[in-house]
């Protein structure tokens, strides 16, 4: 198997395993994808390949799911992956993933669902965020704000 494919397909297992990897480690601190950033990912990737929302991927949901990257990746259906397809496959998903990213942080800001954000609506999003990242409740984001994560 050439050097590309196999750093592609280590690169969707990794996407895949995601969930596990944000995982806390000893301790309760987040896994190799820690904090807030890994259980980012895990969400989106919980909402993305558990079919049947239990909270959980299973094997079976995990091998459709790699089923549905190759069919992304294969565009013109062969059953191969060539070099050529894989740019094309990247920005493909790139753009669908930047897609659904903006579909969501829209849907965060947009309160009251009217399909425009009030700068209302978006300095109340700022102020929940800096609350929840104030861990230690002073009115200030500081290193100790990171403690205990």
């Amino acid at each position: 198997m050439k050097t590309l494919t196999k750093t592609l397909l280590a690169g969707a297992a990794l996407l895949l395993a995601a969930p596990a990897l944000a995982q806390p480690g000893p301790g309760g601190h987040g896994g190799m994808m820690g904090g807030m950033m890994g259980e980012m990912m895990g969400e989106r990737l919980l909402e993305r390949f558990d079919a049947n929302k239990d909270g959980a991927i299973s094997k079976e949901e995990f091998a459709a799911a790699r089923a549905a990257n190759f069919k992304t990746m294969d565009p013109n259906g062969d059953g191969r992956i060539t070099k050529d397809e894989v740019p094309e496959a990247m920005e493909r998903m790139r753009a669908q993933r930047e897609q659904e990213r903006a579909e969501r942080m829209f849907a965060e800001l947009d309160a009251n669902g009217d399909g425009a954000v009030t700068q209302e609506e978006f300095l109340s999003r700022g102020e929940r965020m800096f609350t929840r990242m104030d861990r230690n409740d002073d009115g200030k984001l500081s290193p100790e704000d990171r403690r205990g994560r």
